[in-house]
């Protein structure tokens, strides 16, 4: 394997969450391409291909093979198995004859908020996990699929899309090092229902019936911020969206977030993202 063709085990995603993080600050992922496919016994990707984009590829049954790198290390494709691969890293695959092997492909890119492409500028890498809870990827390959064919010709679609591919690498990077919580699973799940709600630490802990500081030790150890932080941080997201993606007035995307005023939202903005409002559309 070259200097450049680096692999990252389930076990040292370092590299892939580095790039996550300075991603979810820089730009956005616009899928390319998805699918759910049963490939036919000659299906195989010619040696030494390098993509462009990026892809993801998880097995969902079957068995064959991939190859990543100038070596070629081998990957056995089975059910449970997800890779990650970047831009311009060498690989190729073929399937188990007779095959039976079922893919959830996707490609896609990174953006920033000009349009230029960020893929590029990455080093080769890819990322291997073994094992993978179905349960957990699959629904969300399937609302790339969804999304890929129904989706993509507005705005909200093209940010859902974006949403999803930001799940999907955070779930490989938190999944790798830390354990799930069906506690904190609770938490994340009643942000997403009442998003505007301004949830207190004491009715969270009281919906887990744990103490409020147990629930903050464990929002930490397993999302790596307390619950209030990662709420704001929510709410941020959805502001960026409304002011890159509509023509919403500051002020009108402030009162649609729950602010007291446009004040307030303008500080906790660039807290989070270390610029303000009026500053992210020049």
């Amino acid at each position: 394997m070259s200097e450049k063709d680096i692999l990252f085990s389930q076990d040292s995603l370092v590299p892939v969450e580095r790039m996550f993080s300075e991603l979810c600050s820089a730009g956005r992922f616009h899928l390319n391409n998805a699918s759910l496919t049963h490939v036919p016994d000659n299906w195989r990707i010619e040696s030494f291909r390098r993509n462009e984009d990026l892809h993801l590829l998880l097995v969902m049954g079957g068995e064959g093979w991939y190859y990543l790198g100038d070596n070629e290390v081998t990957v056995t494709l089975k059910k449970g198995t997800l890779i990650f691969v970047g831009s311009g890293m060498a690989h190729s695959s073929r399937a188990k004859q007779p095959s039976k092997l079922y893919i959830a492909p996707v490609r896609f890119g990174m953006y920033d908020k000009s349009g230029q492409s960020l893929t590029a500028s990455l080093y080769p890498f890819a990322a291997v996990q073994e094992n993978v809870d179905l349960n957990r990827y699959l629904p969300l390959f399937k609302r790339l699929n969804e999304l890929k064919f129904n989706g993509l010709d507005n705005a909200v679609g093209r940010e859902l899309a974006d949403s999803v591919l930001r799940q999907i690498l955070a779930e490989m990077i938190v999944g790798s090092r830390m354990q799930h919580d069906e506690r904190v699973e609770l938490v994340i799940s009643l942000f997403e229902q009442e998003p505007l709600k301004r949830w207190t630490i004491s009715e969270l802990a009281g919906y887990c019936q744990i103490t409020e500081k147990h629930l903050t030790r464990l929002f930490n150890r397993i999302i790596g911020m307390p619950p209030a932080a990662y709420q704001r941080k929510l709410r941020i997201d959805r502001a960026r969206m409304l002011l890159e993606d509509t023509q919403m007035t500051i002020a009108e995307v402030s009162d649609a977030l729950g602010y007291a005023d446009q004040f307030t939202f303008s500080k906790q903005f660039k807290a989070v993202t270390g610029v303000s409002p009026g500053a992210l559309r020049k």
